[in-house]
């Protein structure tokens, strides 16, 4: 009966001990949950806060609509860059072998290379074109009127039904995105805290989706009712509400 006893109470010794460890190792999960909690909560409150200084900041808002436009205006030209060159190709005499999809296709990738390679010239050479127009504003201005030109030129092209001349012009939009990207986060920084630059640029980016989520749909109705030179005077209109803008501040 000693042996027993002794055996049973060295086992609610162990099972105590072994208790216990489970008791620190649900303790360290829950420090370790709260750790994680309060460390979001600081992520989620410091970036209340930027977003806040942002939209407080007169330059920084100015800055996220003319780089929402912009890119905006880019990602709703591209996706009308398809059906201009299927048009383009069924009307001009390209590659008469070629059936009207195939031969849409050739011209496609065509196309979208020479995008490829202009774009990449372009970022590139981003830091001339502002070093030669003076500095980061005024290429954003020049780009501005430059953008204005092409949209009208394109509209203006495909009320005549030179498709294929207006597909290019349009295409010029397209790459001069990656000439105003360099320059606008050059802006950016210049007027906004550097310890918080990687949050101000998330804000950007989403200000340029929220212009897509709202346009496109509105783009979408306009093109379908009177034709894809609605995108081109849509973009016109609003490229060159900033170009009249940037003009009247640099004056």
């Amino acid at each position: 009966r000693s042996r027993d006893w002794r055996g049973a109470a060295l086992g609610r010794r162990r099972g105590q001990a072994a208790g216990g460890g489970e008791a620190e190792e649900a303790g360290d999960r829950a420090g370790e949950s709260g750790a994680e909690g309060a460390g979001f909560g600081a992520l989620a409150r410091r970036f209340g806060r930027v977003l806040g200084d942002s939209l407080g900041s007169r330059p920084l808002r100015r800055l996220f609509a003319e780089s929402a436009a912009f890119r905006g205006n880019t990602i709703l030209t591209k996706d009308y860059l398809q059906p201009l060159l299927r048009r383009a190709a069924l009307s001009m005499p390209f590659f008469p072998a070629l059936t009207g999809q195939r031969r849409t296709a050739v011209l496609a990738a065509l196309v979208y290379a020479l995008l490829y390679l202009l774009s990449s010239a372009g970022a590139r050479r981003a830091h001339r074109f502002a070093e030669g127009s003076g500095g980061a504003g005024p290429a954003a201005r020049r780009l501005w009127v430059i953008n204005t030109l092409l949209f009208l030129g394109a509209g203006a092209l495909i009320g005549v039904g030179w498709t294929l001349a207006a597909t290019v012009l349009l295409a010029l939009v397209v790459v001069m995105q990656n000439l105003w990207r360099p320059i606008m986060l050059t802006r950016i920084d210049e007027v906004s805290d550097g310890d918080s630059g990687a949050m101000v640029l998330s804000i950007d980016s989403q200000a340029g989706s929220l212009y897509v989520l709202i346009f496109a749909p509105l783009l979408g109705l306009a093109v379908d009712a009177y034709g894809l030179g609605a995108a081109a005077v849509f973009g016109a209109v609003s490229a060159g509400g900033f170009a009249l803008a940037g003009l009247r501040a640099w004056r």
